[in-house]
């Protein structure tokens, strides 16, 4: 179809188009039927505007505006067998010239200037002009200007605008609702007398023949059914043509579980299903998506099970998962995260008040695994907490005591991490701690390094307790949405590195600590300038630097070293240890 085609006053020519029109069987014909001559082509945007007295009445939506009104609202339930492709949505209208005010023009001015006063009052309003809001599960996604000249119409008119669903770039996935919002917004003689809303779907396509189709659903990547409340299914034969597809958000839909066969979507790297309450457990076809980078399931209330990756028993290719980041915060349900894919490094299980069991956690306990994920939020999982708690009093060579949690995560000293999890406060037994008594929240640690103290596997364990200060619990959660921390580690005088560090403490509802860990290999990379010297003090500064109800109640520092460093005698001297160090330095793999 031409995209912009005026027929004003064309009545002939609609007269013969309505008349071919009239010939073929399956065009229902009534007034203004060459609305269904127009939309047998829908492969493309279109306007056209043609004589004609009102909205077909076949339009599946259409309003008679009786009143001095020029707006109004229709809402389209998409059903489910609907297919975005070679689909569209035709909105009409139509208008006619105001006798009453024509009429009131006249008598105004007399009847020897009313053609005078009409022409100029034409020439005034030479364009008649409409909008159309198109919304989707109560998201903007369109909005159109529609606008011709009127400058000599004569009799009533329709204009017929056609927009393919593939012009919106965030439609949903059906069903959903569409809400179609329409405006005259032009004071002139132009009045509206009908609105009128059309779905325009394939009748006799199959979508399993169709080539074209195929192409489409390929060449698709990006798809938010985002609010759809009525999606309780996603359509199976649409994941295995979906193999384009790099983003999938499913959030806040009634959707109830995965099908096994989303292992199609070959291309997926970033999945969305939050606050998808009705959605129980996900497949554990979901590791064999290789580029999947981030799942979000955070809300997801009912959520009891996440699926256990076994890499050993995936296809073959499929055992190299590069999930990095996981998010379960607020699935209220979940009582265990089991094994996750070995390239994981955040996870955000945050108000997860069911949780008991935390595998990677679990192994690292019972000396199964050495390798701790860089960046765990256990906010408000105090089930979690409590029963690593007791498992840790069952192993002889930790001494309980309140904030012994953290020994269990220091048995895991590979690579740097963070984690924050309920407790009252820094671990008695860390080599250098102070509690925060005052409004104050800095603090400065002064040590010396050990003469055996070797960089590599080694490292300085930062941790610090937060709660929310009872003078301010008045002030709102936005002023504390983020807690803030800033640490600075002076290297024998000479030289220093500045770190900043935040975790999400929204939600926090009591007492948490927060311990960071940093290898020494590492600390050596984020000094400003290479220390010359051997290893011999260092001095940590840790400083608060978010505002709101927050506040420390203390903080501590702690070089971790391995057992036998702490047995050696101090025997050997500066200038010994210079040697190592500086060896050290030149090997590759350090």
């Amino acid at each position: 179809m031409i995209e912009y085609v005026t027929l004003f006053d064309c009545q002939k020519l609609c007269d013969n188009l309505a008349h071919e029109a009239s010939k073929i069987e399956y065009n229902s014909l009534n007034k203004v039927s060459l609305c269904s001559v127009f939309l047998s082509s829908k492969q493309s945007q279109f306007l056209v505007v043609f004589p004609g007295s009102e909205v077909p009445k076949w339009f599946s939506h259409r309003e008679d505006l009786y009143e001095l009104s020029d707006k109004y609202e229709f809402s389209l339930k998409i059903p489910q067998n609907f297919k975005l492709e070679n689909s569209g949505l035709a909105i009409c209208a139509d208008v006619e010239i105001n006798k009453e005010l024509k009429d009131t023009i006249q008598s105004k001015f007399g009847v020897e200037t009313s053609q005078k006063e009409e022409d100029n009052s034409q020439s005034n309003f030479g364009r008649c002009s409409f909008t159309a809001r198109i919304d989707m599960n109560t998201e903007s996604v369109a909005a159109h200007s529609i606008f011709f000249e009127q400058t000599y119409l004569e009799s009533a008119h329709v204009w017929l605008l056609y927009v393919p669903f593939v012009k919106f770039v965030q439609c949903p996935l059906p069903p959903f609702l569409c809400r179609v919002s329409l405006e005259h917004t032009t004071q002139d003689l132009v009045c509206c007398k009908s609105y009128g809303v059309h779905l325009v779907m394939p009748q006799d396509e199959d979508l399993e023949d169709d080539e074209d189709d195929e192409d489409d659903l390929k060449s698709a990547e990006y798809i938010n059914s985002r609010g759809c409340r009525m999606l309780e299914h996603f359509p199976e034969l649409l994941l295995v043509r979906m193999e384009g597809l790099t983003f999938l958000d499913l959030s806040t839909t009634a959707i109830r579980e995965l099908p096994s066969s989303i292992r199609y979507l070959i291309r997926l790297e970033m999945l969305f299903l939050k606050e998808c309450e009705n959605l129980t457990n996900l497949p554990c076809s979901i590791y064999e998506l290789k580029d999947l980078l981030s799942v979000n399931l955070s809300g997801c209330r009912n959520l009891s099970t996440l699926p256990k990756w076994t890499g050993g028993s995936l296809p073959n290719n499929s055992s190299i998962s590069n999930l990095w980041h996981v998010r379960v915060r607020g699935c209220k349900s979940l009582q265990e995260i089991p094994e996750l894919p070995p390239k994981v490094e955040y996870v955000d299980a945050a108000d997860c008040i069911s949780l008991e069991r935390f595998a990677k956690l679990s192994s690292i306990l019972e000396h199964k695994d050495s390798q701790m994920i860089k960046s765990v939020s256990l906010l408000n999982c105090k089930k979690l907490c409590d029963t690593l708690a007791q498992d840790v009093t069952k192993i002889e060579n930790i001494l309980l005591n309140e904030g012994s949690l953290c020994s269990v995560f220091l048995t895991s000293k590979q690579s740097q991490f963070d984690i924050v999890f309920p407790g009252s406060e820094v671990p008695k037994w860390f080599s250098h701690r102070e509690d925060l008594y005052e409004l104050i929240d800095r603090s400065e640690f002064f040590f010396q390094i050990p003469l055996n103290f070797k960089p590599e596997n080694r490292g300085l364990a930062i941790c610090a307790a937060a709660e929310i200060s009872q003078t301010e619990k008045e002030i709102t959660q936005s002023d504390f949405d983020r807690c803030y921390f800033t640490a600075r580690i002076d290297i024998n005088a000479e030289t220093f590195a500045t770190l900043s560090f935040n975790f999400k403490a929204k939600a926090m509802k009591s007492a948490h600590v927060w311990l960071l860990y940093i290898p020494f290999v590492k600390i050596v990379q984020y000094l400003s300038t290479p220390f010359m010297r051997p290893l011999s003090t260092c001095r940590v500064s840790l400083e608060h630097t978010s505002e709101g109800s927050m506040c420390c109640t203390s903080y501590g520092v702690h070089l971790v070293m391995l057992p036998q460093d702490e047995d050696l005698e101090h025997e050997e001297t500066h200038e010994d240890l210079e040697d190592e160090y500086f060896t050290c330095e030149d090997d590759e793999d350090i």
